[in-house]
Parts: C-alpha cells; sequence; structure tokens
C-alpha cells in the first residue's frame, strides 16, 4: 500500500477554500473530496467542534480498494457529520473506506452509512434516522466498537463475511427491528457485542453458515421479539456459544432460537444464559446439530449487575456479569 497522505478539513470555516494541510485546513469535506487530486490512500482528517452539514451525500470517491483505501476520522476527537437527510455516501458500493472517531447523524428516513467491501467502521457514534444505521452493502467488512442508538431500522446490517464486534445498540426515542443482521451469506463473525431491544425487536439475527455469535449480552424489557435468532439456508459449521440473553418475557418472547427448518448439517451451541423470557431456548429438534456442548442454562436471577444506567459510558458496569448459574459469558470483555 502506497504512503497515506493526511488531508485536514475544519467545518468551522464553512467554505470552499483551503489548502488541505493543517495549517490552512479545507473548509469543506466535499469541497475537500472534488480538490485532491485522488482520494485513494488519503486521511480526511476532520476537526471536532463543529458539524459538518451535508447538502447532499458525499461522492467523487473511485478507485478505492482494500490497499487503496480512503479513510475518514476524527481529528484528535469525535467529528460530528450531520447526515442532513443523506446517506454519507451517494454509493453503497465504495470499498476500503474507513470510517473512525465521526459522530455521524441525522438521515432522516435514509441508511446512516453505506460502504461495501474491505471497509471498517471502528469507534464511531451512529444515530438519528428512521433507516437503518451501519451498513456493510458487500460483506469483507467490519464493525468495531460503535455506539448505535436511536435508529428506527437494523442498527448493524451485513451480508456476510466480516466481523461485527464490541459494538453497543442500544433503543431510544427511535427503535430497532433488529439490532445486528447478518442476511445469508457465509464467514461473519458476530462476537462481544451489547444489544438493548424493546418491542417486538430481534436482538441478533444470523442467517450465515461458518459463522459464529459467540459471547453477546442481549436485553429487552418484556420484549415480544427474540434476543438471538440463527436461521437461513445453511447452519454449516457454525458456533453460536457463551451468550446471554435476558428479558423477552412478552407474549412470543424467545431467549435464544435455532430454527433453520431443512435439515442440514448444523451449528454447534452450548454455554448460553438465558433469563426472563417466555420461552428460554426454541430448537428446531428435527435439524442436526451437529454437536451440542451442553450448559444451555435458564437462569433464576439476572445475570447482569444493572449497576447505574444502560448507557454506553457504563456498558461494562450495566453488563458486568454476576456470579448466577454455571456460565459467565456475554461482552464483558468489551472495550
Amino acid at each position: 500500500m502506497a504512503a497515506i497522505v493526511e488531508v485536514y478539513v475544519d467545518p468551522s470555516i464553512d467554505a470552499n477554500s483551503g489548502a488541505g494541510t493543517s495549517g490552512d485546513p479545507y473548509g469543506d469535506l466535499q469541497y475537500a473530496l472534488d480538490t485532491e487530486a485522488a482520494v485513494t490512500n488519503r486521511r480526511f482528517r476532520i476537526k471536532p467542534g463543529t458539524a459538518e452539514v451535508l447538502s447532499a451525500a458525499l461522492t467523487g470517491i473511485s478507485g478505492t480498494s482494500y490497499n487503496h483505501p480512503c479513510m475518514f476520522v476524527g481529528d484528535g476527537g469525535a467529528a460530528e457529520i450531520d447526515c442532513n437527510g443523506f446517506t454519507l455516501f451517494g454509493t453503497s458500493s465504495l470499498q476500503g473506506i474507513v470510517l473512525a472517531e465521526l459522530n455521524m447523524h441525522g438521515s432522516g428516513s435514509a441508511d446512516v452509512v453505506e460502504i461495501g467491501q474491505y471497509s471498517s467502521a471502528v469507534n464511531c457514534e451512529v444515530h438519528d434516522s428512521s433507516g437503518d444505521g451501519i451498513v456493510l452493502s458487500q460483506g469483507r467488512s467490519i464493525a468495531i466498537g460503535n455506539n448505535v442508538h436511536d435508529i428506527g431500522g437494523i442498527g448493524i446490517k451485513s451480508p456476510g463475511g466480516g466481523l461485527i464486534a464490541y459494538n453497543y445498540l442500544k433503543d431510544g426515542t427511535k427503535t430497532f427491528t433488529k439490532g445486528i443482521y447478518t442476511v445469508g451469506g457465509s464467514g461473519i463473525d458476530i462476537n462481544n457485542n451489547i444489544v438493548s431491544v424493546s418491542g417486538s425487536a430481534v436482538g441478533i439475527h444470523c442467517e450465515g453458515y461458518h459463522s459464529t455469535v459467540i459471547s453477546n449480552s442481549v436485553l429487552s424489557s418484556a420484549g415480544t421479539g427474540k434476543g438471538i435468532v440463527f436461521d437461513g439456508s445453511y447452519y454449516m459449521s457454525s458456533v453460536v456459544a457463551n451468550n446471554l440473553v435476558e428479558g423477552f418475557s412478552g407474549t412470543g418472547g424467545v431467549g435464544i432460537a435455532l430454527t433453520r427448518s431443512q435439515n442440514q448439517s448444523g451449528a454447534a451451541y452450548g454455554n448460553n444464559a438465558c433469563y426472563d423470557n417466555a420461552t428460554d431456548y426454541d430448537i428446531n429438534a428435527s435439524v442436526s446439530y451437529g454437536l451440542e456442548l451442553g450448559d444451555n442454562e435458564s437462569l433464576s436471577a439476572s445475570p447482569f449487575a444493572k449497576s447505574g444506567s444502560d448507557t454506553f459510558a457504563n456498558r461494562l458496569t450495566y453488563f458486568a456479569p454476576v456470579d448466577t448459574g454455571n456460565v459467565h459469558g456475554g461482552a464483558y470483555g468489551q472495550n
């Protein structure tokens, strides 16, 4: 990969001006994209303090790939991008996009951000949309350490083939339909996430094969949805383990559901724990699941400490495991 070129943007200038240097930054992000000779191997450093307000979805990105990325990062803190009713980019197929330390919000009914293969969203805050939050539109991409909240669609969505880990997803004034959803595909790892949902929402829904759903904490309050659902065309070589699910106690609520109807080679599942669900485990016994690991418990008390409030800043304290049952799983290893 070629050397990364640092490009500086200061939204407080709010003008089509500047040279993109630290001493003379561009005053507008779209102007920076339009002015640079190329966007590949560029790291656009956006100064925090004043929101970059979009007047349209960002355009002018081409030629990016896994070894020729285009990066957008907060320069010394979380930089704010007000999407102003638009999805961040004008296309969902951009490869090699890196988003880090950004606060992206306000896309209206549109998805907040969609990125293609070999892309990543890391340590970002994504919120305030009636669409989806983070869409990894072509797989082989990652979402790590993000704070996703007040989303009316799916919090994090992927077609498979990548990593979704260490994220915190929580309902707010807008409520998820699903916290995390992987639509078919293979090779997706959904690990160490904290998901709080309400109503009929599903916490984590994985349709992939050769996939893992491991060490996640999922919480609802009298929810009628499901905590973790694992289905799709195949279960082959997949693992559902070490998860904690609580509170899907409303009518039809399920803690963990393995419900693929077609008989295929199966998933290994075990060391999970459920509490206060209308049905803790919905396992389709007619399907060959391969290996039942044991210790799939129904607890008599909450597995979470619930000290303080269920917030991003307090997540490790609120979701700290307590000494109940045999399994101390979930996402407590989150950082």
